[in-house]
C-alpha cells in the first residue's frame, strides 16, 4: 500500500490529478513561526487561485489520514515555455491572524499555564489545547509587558520545555520531543518503507 497526499484549494482536490502535482513542501514550525507550505504544480488545469484562498492538506495510508493543516494562499507564481507551464503557490497557516501578534500588557497572579493558554486562545478566537502535564501548572506571576500573545507563550514554551504552536484552529501547548498529542497520548504512526516511495529526504 502507497502513502497519499491529500491537496485541496478552495475546496477542490488537486491531489487526485498526480500529473497537475510537481512537488509539495510542508514546513513545520513552532512558536511565532507560521507553518507554510509550497506547492509547485503544472499550470493546465489548475486556475491560479486568489490570495487567501483555503489549501487544506492531509498525508497518510488507506484509510489512515492525518492532517498537515489548513493554509492561506499569500502568493502565487506562474512561469512558462514550449514544454509546458508551472504555477508555484505559497501559503502559511491560516490561524495566524494580527490578533495574535499584538502586543498588550497583563499580570498573571498564581494562575496555571492552561489558564493563560486559554485566555490567549479566547481572545484569538482558537482552541485552547494543553497537554495534561501542564494543565495544574501553577505560576507564582507572570508579567506581559508590551508583549504579544505569541511571544509569551513562546516564552513560557521554552521555560518548561514544551512546544507551542497553532495549528488547525487550536493554540497548542504540548511536551516536546515525547511523540504525544495535545491530549497526552501517542500521535498516530505511518510506517513507510523505501520501497514505498519514489523519493524521499529527511533533515
Amino acid at each position: 500500500m502507497h502513502p497519499k497526499l491529500n491537496i485541496t484549494i478552495n475546496g477542490q482536490m488537486i491531489s487526485g490529478k498526480q500529473s497537475l502535482i510537481n512537488a509539495v513542501t510542508i514546513t513545520d514550525e513552532a512558536g511565532g513561526k507560521a507553518d507554510q507550505i509550497d506547492l509547485s504544480l503544472v499550470r493546465e488545469g489548475i486556475d491560479p487561485p486568489p490570495a487567501g484562498a483555503s489549501i487544506e492538506a492531509s498525508f497518510g495510508v488507506g484509510d489512515q489520514m492525518i492532517s498537515l493543516g489548513a493554509f492561506k494562499v499569500d502568493e502565487v507564481t506562474t512561469s512558462g515555455s514550449k514544454g509546458g507551464h508551472k504555477m508555484s503557490v505559497k501559503g502559511t497557516a491560516a490561524d495566524m491572524g494580527s490578533g495574535i501578534k499584538a502586543e498588550r500588557t497583563e499580570v498573571y497572579d498564581g494562575k496555571t499555564i492552561a489558564e493563560i493558554v486559554e485566555s490567549a486562545a479566547g481572545r484569538a478566537g482558537l482552541e485552547a489545547v494543553v497537554a495534561p502535564a501542564y494543565q495544574n501548572q501553577k505560576l507564582d506571576q507572570i508579567h506581559q509587558r508590551t508583549e504579544s500573545d505569541m511571544h509569551l507563550l513562546t516564552r513560557l514554551s521554552k521555560r518548561f520545555n514544551a512546544t507551542f504552536k497553532i495549528a488547525d484552529g487550536k493554540m497548542i501547548f504540548t511536551e516536546r520531543g515525547k511523540g504525544l498529542g495535545p491530549d497526552g497520548k501517542p500521535r498516530a504512526r505511518i510506517t513507510l518503507t523505501p520501497d514505498s516511495l519514489i523519493s524521499y529526504s529527511w533533515k
